[in-house]
């Protein structure tokens, strides 16, 4: 497989993830917690809080998909990709520093995060990189 294949392999896991969380947070926000241990209460406020960031994620995620499946626009989808799942580790990072360590899913999760951020990272590099040089320039 190709480097540009392995983008769009990653973006395609991406989008699925990105996806399936936003889905999730749409559709039942009381499950998706629930998964980490999580107990929600009704108030309107607090759901609509949590199912409105869902909406932008999903939608970032089927942006990411469609790039996948069509082979467009990857090098903008790998930065949308990197900025939310970096995004995420961040916010991670931060609750770590101050609320103390999650159990070990969000521990998981952030490592998953992680990985999947710095490889878009990557991907959006070797997309600059091979877009210069089947231009004929050299990379800077």
């Amino acid at each position: 497989m190709n480097t540009h294949g392995i983008i769009r392999a990653l973006l395609g896991i991406n989008g699925v993830v990105l996806t399936g969380v936003g889905a999730m947070l749409i559709s039942d926000p009381h499950a998706m917690f629930a998964l980490n241990g999580v107990t929600l209460s009704s108030d309107p406020n607090l759901l609509s809080e949590l199912r409105a960031p869902g909406g932008g994620l999903a939608l970032g995620g089927g942006f990411v998909l469609a790039s996948a499946a069509l082979g467009l626009w990857t090098r903008a989808a790998s930065g949308v990709s990197a900025l939310i799942l970096l995004g995420w580790a961040l916010g991670r990072l931060v609750s770590i520093a101050i609320d103390g360590m999650p159990d070990a899913s969000l521990l998981a999760a952030f490592g998953i995060e992680l990985v999947l951020g710095f490889a878009s990272v990557w991907a959006m590099g070797a997309l600059s990189e091979s877009s210069t040089l089947e231009a004929g320039l050299k990379p800077a």
